[in-house]
């Protein structure tokens, strides 16, 4: 009896004992990391201190020791330290990270992915590896690690929640970034990611909502530029020109040679039809920023109100400065929307093909002989585009849509298949034109299965497509379901 007794107690102070031990050597051993001369005494102390104790708290301390280093020192030490199992995978996660921010993402996948299997795994590893995903082009991939990330961690804080719209905003799930988005402006209110929530409500249909985040963005940081000329862009697109316009010279009165709001000033007297005032402004704004990027910029206002020539001269200037064709492709488009199709043709002529990066030519051509007819030649422009960049997916939306028109629909679900495989199907533009594509091809069910769930655009765009095609008896089926209030949305 004395012996099943004693046995128990013995061994309860031998492990309080050892464990004693256990954390006054690790904590010597992290002291001798923080007052370590140079790179290998710091490496032999955290060794020390892993092998003493290796336990994921150890590993968090042995991650925070190695944040004073250079991103390339910290990447090789954290690839020597050893690994051991009861330690989790902060190492791992932390050598996945310091690789993502290196631009490193094939590495950063490959050291994420093996933190993420180790035991008691943090959410926030997810989140990394689909930031990872995302600058790989593996779509898909990022949405589903972000979704997981959310899953494990449902009350995110504010910067994991805003890291997660991020990465839906980029991938093309922008319903996704929008309900971050929204959280976020109820959890933590700051101007940055009320500016980014506001730019993503615009390109999601919901101007007013907008609206109210643009504006509580200025009133937490007035004396921000850019929050102005989003608040400009954002009354424009509610129809609010001459308030746009107040915004605008708000942001000029906070930083006079601001760019953004000259041109935002320049695009609300373009709506207000004050086309001599919006080049004034333009023109005022080359005077103090000659940049190809501003120069293109004001190029693109110039031609759009009508003062071609000088659009052109502005495009030539900058294809010279900077040894580059895409600014005479976009020349050409400034011809083109003058009409003067013929010349932006020959203007297209002088650029050479055939070479990396001629994509633009190929669409801008693509796009002039799609304004004369020529859909036989703008079709094959357009091929020559997309082989040139694949992911450029408006140049494809094209080619589709004219494949569409002259009834060659085997090319078209052939196209708008690759698309949505490139994007991973996970944005719903590349759903709704594949949707449009399998209606055409007469697959109508298939094609309204895909656009539930896409959003009143892709909804009413495949109701026209069904229209279109003469499926009258599925196109007013898809209308008396509950998708009609949809499509009644989308077309008011």
């Amino acid at each position: 009896m004395l012996f099943r007794v004693a046995v128990p107690v013995l061994a309860s102070a031998f492990f309080r004992r050892f464990t004693r031990l256990t954390e006054r050597a690790r904590a010597q051993a992290l002291e001798l990391a923080h007052s370590a001369q140079d790179e290998h005494e710091l490496e032999r102390a955290l060794v020390w201190a892993l092998r003493i104790d290796p336990q994921p708290s150890t590993a968090k301390v042995v991650t925070f020791a190695l944040d004073g280093l250079d991103s390339d020192t910290k990447r090789k030490m954290l690839g020597r330290l050893p690994r051991f199992p009861s330690a989790g995978g902060h190492l791992d996660a932390a050598l996945g990270l310091c690789l993502l921010s290196m631009k490193q993402p094939l590495a950063s996948v490959a050291a994420l992915e093996t933190a993420i299997t180790a035991e008691a795994p943090s959410p926030g590893w997810w989140r990394w590896l689909g930031s990872a995903y995302l600058m790989l082009g593996r779509l898909r991939d990022a949405v589903q690690a972000v979704d997981e990330y959310l899953v494990r961690d449902p009350v995110p804080d504010g910067r994991g929640l805003r890291g997660a719209a991020a990465t839906y905003h980029a991938a093309g799930r922008l319903d996704r970034a929008l309900s971050c988005y929204r959280q976020l402006a109820d959890r933590a209110p700051q101007a940055t990611y009320l500016l980014e929530y506001s730019t993503v409500a615009r390109a999601t249909g919901h101007p007013w909502e907008a609206l109210v985040a643009s504006r509580r963005a200025v009133e937490l940081s007035p004396d921000d530029q850019s929050a102005w000329a989003i608040r400009s862009q954002c009354l424009l697109a509610a129809a609010q020109p001459e308030a746009a316009l107040r915004a605008a010279q708000r942001g000029i009165e906070v930083q006079p040679r601001s760019g953004e709001n000259h041109l935002a000033a320049a695009d609300a007297l373009a709506a207000l039809a004050m086309p001599q005032e919006a080049s004034e402004w333009i023109e005022s704004l080359l005077s103090v920023d000659g940049s190809p990027k501003t120069v293109r910029a004001c190029a693109d206002r110039l031609g759009r109100i009508g003062r071609t020539e000088r659009a052109v001269e502005l495009c030539r200037e900058v294809a010279i400065a900077t040894a580059d064709t895409q600014p005479l492709a976009d020349a050409a488009l400034h011809l083109s929307r003058d009409k003067q199709h013929a010349r932006a043709l020959e203007l297209l002529d002088e650029i050479p093909t055939g070479q990396e990066g001629d994509g633009p030519t190929w669409a801008a051509r693509g796009g002039i002989l799609a304004d004369v007819r020529d859909r036989d030649g703008a079709i094959a422009a357009f091929y020559h585009a997309v082989a040139a960049r694949p992911q450029e997916f408006k140049w494809r939306r094209r080619l589709v849509t004219l494949l569409l028109e002259v009834g060659r629909i085997d090319e078209a679900l052939v196209q708008a298949s690759e698309a949505q495989e490139a994007y991973g199907g996970v944005r719903a533009d590349t759903r709704a034109l594949y949707a449009r594509a399998l209606a055409a091809a007469g697959y109508s069910d298939e094609a309204i299965a895909l656009a539930s769930g896409s959003g009143a655009r892709t909804v009413y765009e495949l109701f026209l497509q069904l229209v279109a095609d003469a499926q009258h008896e599925q196109a007013f089926g898809y209308l008396a379901s509950e998708h009609g209030a949809l499509i009644s949305k989308a077309a008011t």
